[in-house]
């Protein structure tokens, strides 16, 4: 958007969605999104930036594989002092938030939806009112 990737994007992610429009919850990169701010797009230079950027602009998951796991890139970019402690943290908090409402720390017997089984879901009456809703 205007010569810069979505997902590297303040103006679009901290600006409109956060501040503007009042977003609480995280944001996703499309799957290969943030490798392709180096790679495609030529916006970073360097592994390092392009987490940095990307966190920074108020992306908080990468939906591809660009951050890796422990050693990954993310790893390096955080050892090497390029995402600061304030961005992750802030990316993480957004994570935790949302985990937090959906109810993943709570206890088991509170939670009536880990007790769903197979018998609940795609049921008879739930394709038909899929149909319906697609007709």
């Amino acid at each position: 958007m205007n010569g810069v990737p979505s997902c590297a994007s303040t103006d679009l992610l901290n600006g409109n969605l956060r501040e503007k429009w009042g977003f609480d919850g995280y944001v996703t990169s499309d799957c290969g999104a943030v490798g392709n701010v180096e790679r495609a797009h030529n916006y970073s230079s360097s592994d390092d930036e392009t987490c940095a950027v990307t966190l920074g602009a108020g992306m908080d998951n990468d939906c591809g594989g660009f951050f890796g796991g422990a050693g990954g890139t993310l790893s390096k970019a955080i050892e090497d002092g390029a995402v600061t402690k304030h961005v992750r943290e802030t990316a993480m908090g957004n994570l935790v938030r949302v985990q937090m409402r959906l109810g993943m720390f709570d206890d088991d017997a509170e939670q009536p939806y880990r007790r769903y089984t197979t018998d609940r879901v795609d049921t008879p009456a739930h394709r038909s009112l899929a149909l319906e809703a697609a007709r």
